[in-house]
């Protein structure tokens, strides 16, 4: 098993912190990609991946997986230990749902709001910015801030009692902001208190 990945990016992150959490990161073996020298939009990484994102899961028998749920539901299946996306099809729905909100009102967000609003990656990379658009997207993300902190008041984790998905999502969203200084505000102290709780676990820090 290959994982084709930037180590330290928010995107991977994710995928290495369900495999920890599994006990598995010795069980694959990493091929870091050069994305700063556009490695990831060569025609040998477009074979594996046609949209160009990182990661990607290679399997044994050849198979090529992308999108970051795809790879860690996998992972999740695959291994054994507690699970990350449910049991139960109410566990399944309700983690994939708040997996998908802190995908899209959290990490994307600011994922969107670096690439437009800031430097990005820098000129070679950042060919097609829209500034404008891209600092509506940092207003989004503090929004998405604010509806999991109303979340967190309720819970411990982000879909319930247990960690899951949903959780590395929006802890590799909070890293990624830390990159453009998007953090959480002072008054978010659910989301605080959440987020020093996870910052000690041992697929964290390992």
């Amino acid at each position: 098993m290959i994982i084709y990945d930037v180590e330290n990016f928010p995107n991977p992150l994710r995928v290495r912190i369900a495999l920890a959490e599994k006990n598995a990161l010795d069980t694959v073996t990493f091929k870091p990609v050069d994305l700063m020298n556009a490695e990831h939009r060569s025609d040998a990484f477009l074979a594996k991946n046609p949209f160009a994102g990182v990661p990607v899961l290679e399997l044994d028998d050849g198979t090529f997986i992308a999108e970051c749920p795809a790879i860690t539901e996998y992972i999740d299946h695959h291994f054994a230990g507690p699970s990350l996306t449910g049991e139960t099809p109410k566990e399944r729905a309700v983690i994939s749902m708040m997996q998908r909100r802190a995908e899209t009102q959290v990490l994307d967000a600011i994922a969107n709001y670096f690439h437009h609003a800031t430097d990005g990656l820098g000129p070679a990379l950042e060919t097609d910015q829209h500034k404008e658009w891209g600092q509506k997207q940092h207003t989004r993300a503090l929004k998405g801030l604010e509806y999991f902190d109303s979340v967190l008041a309720k819970t411990t984790y982000v879909a319930g009692d247990a960690f899951t998905v949903a959780d590395i999502t929006l802890w590799c969203g909070l890293v990624f902001g830390g990159f453009c200084n998007v953090t959480i505000p002072a008054s978010l102290i659910h989301l605080q208190s959440w987020h020093d709780r996870v910052a000690i676990r041992p697929s964290i820090t390992v």
